[in-house]
Formats: C-alpha cells, structure tokens, sequence
C-alpha cells in the first residue's frame, strides 16, 4: 500500500476563498495562476463561475 502524502492545502481555506471566487483566490491558492488570472480579468468568468 502506498503512502500517502500529507495535505498541503487546508480544504476549508479553499473554501473560504471560493466565497470571494470572483477574485479567482481559490484558484492561486490551490496554484493554477493562469486560470486564477482568467478569473481576476473575467470577474468569475463573467460572473458565471
């Protein structure tokens, strides 16, 4: 059985910072900066996301 690697991101932080997903803070948190761009610049993917 494989070990498992420890978590590195705390979920509820993550979710704490979906609330604010318009701002596209969950998406540098977890490291996908260019889709946390994408929605900094689109504000949630116009609002959608």
């Amino acid at each position: 059985m494989p070990d498992r690697e420890a978590a590195t991101h705390s979920p509820l932080m993550g979710y704490i910072l979906w609330i604010f997903g318009f701002m596209g803070a969950h998406r540098f948190y977890y490291g996908r900066p260019i889709s946390g761009t994408l929605w900094f610049l689109t504000l949630g993917l116009f609002l959608i996301g």
